[in-house]
């Protein structure tokens, strides 16, 4: 009973063209429900949800992946929707798991992969 009274109290103060919630903005998003934007993608989406491309830290080397629905460093790994973009660039690594390829070599004294030019192996 106190739900239906509550409820009639609801509909006399908010007429159906101003619903509860009704916060839609310009592009149709119920923000009251987490809806934002996203121009990329071309719809409202929940940031926590899905990555909206347009919000990829490109300056950290960030990419939109369409495939995994996120953002990416793809020389960190691969996105498999995107021809090209396989992975880590020369992911081949030594015996104690340097990355040549990246300028990594073994320091036995610091028993440590290290770049020399950054950090000496004394």
């Amino acid at each position: 009973m106190f739900y239906a009274v509550w409820l009639a109290l609801l509909m006399l103060l908010f007429p159906s063209s101003e619903a509860l919630g009704g916060d839609s903005d310009e592009h149709g998003c119920l923000g009251a429900a987490g809806f934002v934007w996203c121009e990329s993608l071309g719809r409202c989406h929940r940031p926590w949800e899905v990555t909206c491309p347009s919000t990829c830290d490109t300056a950290a080397g960030e990419s939109w992946c369409p495939g995994e629905q996120r953002c990416m460093k793809l020389w960190l790994e691969a996105c498999p929707s995107l021809p090209g973009a396989g992975g880590p660039i020369g992911g081949k690594k030594d015996l104690h798991g340097c990355l040549g390829s990246a300028g990594y070599q073994w320091c036995e004294t610091k028993q440590k992969c290290l770049r020399r030019w950054e950090e000496p192996c004394e």
